[in-house]
């Protein structure tokens, strides 16, 4: 599952990283860590401007605590789109949305718990080559444990700082 996952994500960047006459799309690179109801993460993405106000973000994380600590790999990987509803030369900001997926496994390639997210919230950036970010989302989240099945949902929240560079 780990190997599909990173060939996905390293697949999405190339994907929308093809060059045409028409439109050209600037890579930046991201690292955010955030606060989430079942951990601390911390995060490596991409970050694309799509249009003159949209933007997608790719990302894979770790989760702090679970990982370093418990000696559990706690994953995750997010899709982030947003709209800047105001962008300046210095910051914009603007509605987000976010879908996760997180996953459990205490032995590599088994999971026993894994989450479905669907988020909605905001990001305000600031800075010019280097930006910092603050997020904050809100939303739905489902659990699912291997051994029982049954799904758990309940509400979920996101405090995410962040930084990107772009080259």
């Amino acid at each position: 599952m780990k190997p599909l996952v990173f060939l996905l994500f390293f697949q999405t960047f190339n994907l929308l990283a093809q060059r045409s006459n028409t439109h050209v799309l600037p890579k930046k690179y991201s690292l955010s860590s955030s606060l989430q109801n079942e951990d601390i993460f911390i995060s490596l993405g991409a970050y694309y401007n799509l249009r003159k106000s949209f933007s997608f973000e790719l990302r894979y994380g770790v989760g702090v605590r679970r990982t370093f600590f418990q000696q559990t790999l706690f994953s995750k990987v997010d899709a982030v789109f947003c709209y800047n509803l105001f962008k300046f030369d210095l910051w914009s900001f603007g509605p987000s949305v976010q879908c996760s997926t997180l996953s459990l496994a205490p032995k590599l390639f088994k999971p026993i718990q894994r989450y479905y997210v669907a988020e909605v919230g905001y990001s305000f950036a600031f800075g010019k080559k280097i930006k910092g970010v603050q997020s904050s989302f809100i939303g739905y989240r489902t659990t699912e444990f291997t051994s029982v099945k049954h799904l758990y949902s309940y509400i979920g929240y996101v405090f995410q700082l962040g930084l990107r560079y772009g080259l």
